[in-house]
């Protein structure tokens, strides 16, 4: 549970530090599997991904796409 709550907080923190520097990223949807909460990003452009691939902090939350 701490798990589920502390990426849900790094999540929303992670949409709002984006939307700060003017980037957009929609995630349409959110779902659970077994093994943990998943996030996919339905719409975007690749911009913004190689954005966040730069940071360490980022990728952490990507990769669980």
């Amino acid at each position: 549970k701490i798990f589920i709550k502390s990426l849900i907080y790094y999540s929303l923190k992670l949409i709002c530090k984006i939307k700060e520097r003017g980037f957009e990223i929609e995630i349409l949807y959110l779902f659970y599997y077994s093994l943990g909460r998943k996030y996919k990003i339905l719409k975007g452009k690749l911009k913004y991904y190689k954005y966040i691939r730069r940071s360490r902090f980022y990728n952490t939350i990507i990769s669980i796409i």
